[in-house]
């Protein structure tokens, strides 16, 4: 029988088998062939029991700092005093 840690490394490893590869070099590019940053901006709204009703927002950028990187952020705050901020590099998204 396999332990609980087995099952959900067993999940985990699936889920990267089944991730899309992220060429981490590659430069988006207009349909002109000229390279321009592109950004990602969403506000939303969610309820659950840890936040209560809460505002959030997540901000991305295409291009920044360098062409061939991204990077990403989201910040979120409810009514029951609690919130959370996360900001990260990511190897690549499309906006």
């Amino acid at each position: 029988m396999i332990k609980a840690t087995g099952w959900i490394l067993l999940i985990l490893l699936c889920f990267l088998l089944k991730s899309p590869i992220a060429a981490a070099q590659s430069i988006f590019v207009g349909p002109d062939g000229k390279f321009e940053e592109k950004t990602l901006k969403v506000p939303y709204a969610f309820y659950n029991e840890a936040f209560g009703a809460a505002a959030a927002y997540a901000w991305g950028k295409v291009g920044y700092p360098q062409k061939q990187s991204a990077i990403m952020a989201t910040a979120m705050v409810g009514t029951l005093g609690k919130g959370t901020a996360y900001a990260a590099p990511s190897p690549q998204f499309r906006t």
